[in-house]
């Protein structure tokens, strides 16, 4: 059985405005494995940002972790929560051991440094050498002229290309675990389909563990191992990919693959109906039970406990419950 890199355990995250309490995530429980690809999936709102960004600790000024554990095994026996560590160690996380690829690679590269300085500048060593470390993940990666980009700005690059640089830079100190939130949103399908292709392969060639934040369960059928399903900050099912688009057990899964347009196939798309909740004010009971088919009174009642109903499958639904 593979080993549990990082163990999630009743991670709870409020975000304070003006507006009232966003409670963003309730009692979390997540494991992911070592040498894994997990997808994290869901609608806009619904909690995977803020678990990516609690991981590594870079939750807005307003956004509290309110309690539970994020336990990272180091690998030599010892565990760290990283939800107690100081500013000041979390820095040597970072980057090191756990990176992350930004959605908008415009926002994560600095316009007045040159690519090779802002790939390369957290690497110690002979400068030639991390450069050339550099230009051969550019290489990997399928970065056009990858010596020229090297000496040029972001705004000279494309989109694709921007995107290509900061897989590379989270890439280059082959950490434990890449967290990539939506990495690839930005981009036509062909090239969304080249990066993750191309990011699959560094994945095994570096050793390292991968956690896909992304809204597209297209995408997620495509790369993930396993994938964790949320719902309005909560957890509601993971599983296998296979065995969760054969027959997913929570209704709000089942709705989310039903409306992925189908090629070739002349049907409409059923969409969920209703809204997601509003999180300063989330429905009692199950969150989802307002847009659920098979609501019942205990759904309105009590929230669902993540259980597992199946080797390796688990699911937080009062519906067969037991």
């Amino acid at each position: 059985m593979k080993r549990v890199i990082l163990s999630i355990r009743g991670l709870t995250v409020n975000y304070y405005t003006s507006y009232g309490v966003v409670n963003a995530l309730d009692d979390i429980n997540l494991d992911v494995y070592e040498g894994e690809t997990l997808a994290i999936v869901g609608e806009s709102g619904c909690g995977k940002s803020t678990l990516a960004k609690s991981i590594v600790r870079i939750l807005p000024s307003n956004a509290v972790i309110e309690k539970g554990s994020i336990l990272l095994d180091l690998g030599d026996g010892r565990f760290i929560d990283l939800t107690k560590l100081p500013e000041k160690e979390m820095v040597k996380i970072r980057g090191k051991i756990i990176s992350m690829i930004f959605q908008e690679p415009s926002a994560a590269l600095s316009p007045v440094h040159k690519i090779g300085k802002q790939v390369t500048d957290h690497i110690q060593g002979d400068k030639s050498r991390v450069l050339k470390m550099a230009e051969d993940l550019f290489r990997k990666l399928r970065m056009p002229a990858p010596k020229s980009v090297l000496h040029k700005y972001p705004h000279e690059l494309s989109g694709g290309m921007k995107q290509r640089v900061v897989i590379a830079a989270a890439l280059i100190t082959r950490p434990k675990i890449v967290i990539a939130d939506e990495p690839t949103t930005a981009l036509d399908v062909t090239v969304q389909a080249q990066i993750l292709n191309q990011l699959s392969k560094l994945k095994e060639e570096i050793n390292t563990t991968i956690i896909l934040i992304t809204h597209n369960l297209a995408v997620a059928a495509e790369v993930a191992d396993r994938i964790a399903v949320m719902y309005g900050g909560h957890l509601v099912e993971v599983s296998d990919a296979y065995s969760l688009f054969e027959k997913p057990l929570h209704p709000y899964t089942e709705g989310l693959i039903r409306s992925i347009p189908k090629p070739h196939v002349d049907e409409e798309i059923e969409p969920i109906s209703g809204e997601p909740p509003n999180l300063t004010n989330p429905p009692s009971g199950c969150r989802f039970h307002p847009r659920c088919p098979y609501a019942m009174e205990i759904c309105r009642r009590v929230k669902p406990v993540l259980e597992e109903r199946a080797p390796g499958r688990f699911v937080a639904c009062h519906l067969n419950e037991g």
